[in-house]
């Protein structure tokens, strides 16, 4: 199975409150720019972010497909020699998850998650997102001669601040390994307080 296009790595995670007070009031570029070179920036040593800045997920992580408009998804089926054959457009635009309701396989929803469920007040965090274009391809799923059945086909996504992304693919109970080719298209970098959520 392979899915095309759109993707998204959501990481959030608790950073010491001197840090937060000061990140929150400068401009997420200012952010950007100081987590992605933090040897060039000068910043007093108090208020430096302690660690490489995508170990923070602490709070919360997801990494996988998006499910959004223009998302595709098609199943690939191979000959003994693991060539190509045959492909099946399952998706061709999908509006939202709830769309695919109604098909042969499971969708379902594990998580809904929005930022400042696990932060309590007066405490900060910082949100990133890493958003690709490119392609995520499934192990090959070995067959009966009747070929692929939809029934035992299991998509698990997970609501994530506005995002829904596809964290889970499983076909008879087994989970399929996600092989990436992809482009990083741009990060985000903002800081949470737990106060204001």
């Amino acid at each position: 199975m392979r899915f095309q296009h759109y993707g998204a790595e959501v990481r959030i995670g608790e950073i010491p409150k001197i840090v937060g007070q000061y990140w929150i009031k400068k401009d997420p570029e200012q952010l950007k720019e100081y987590l992605e070179n933090p040897t060039k920036a000068k910043i007093e040593k108090s208020y430096q972010i302690p660690r490489k800045w995508d170990t923070y997920k602490d709070i919360f992580y997801a990494n996988g497909p998006e499910m959004v408009i223009g998302q595709e998804m098609e199943i690939i089926e191979l000959d003994e020699k693991a060539q190509s054959v045959n492909k099946f457009n399952i998706i061709k635009k999908l509006d939202d998850p709830w769309e695919l309701a109604g098909e042969d396989y499971v969708v379902k929803q594990i998580d809904d998650y929005h930022s400042g469920v696990s932060l309590m007040a007066d405490k900060f965090c910082m949100f990133n997102q890493v958003f690709f274009h490119g392609s995520w391809e499934t192990d090959i799923i070995k067959t009966k001669d009747s070929g692929l059945a939809l029934g035992l086909l299991r998509l698990d996504w997970t609501y994530a601040d506005g995002l829904r992304i596809l964290t889970k693919v499983s076909y008879d109970d087994s989970k399929l390994n996600l092989k990436t080719n992809l482009t990083e298209k741009n990060k985000i970098f903002y800081i949470i307080e737990g106060d204001n959520l």
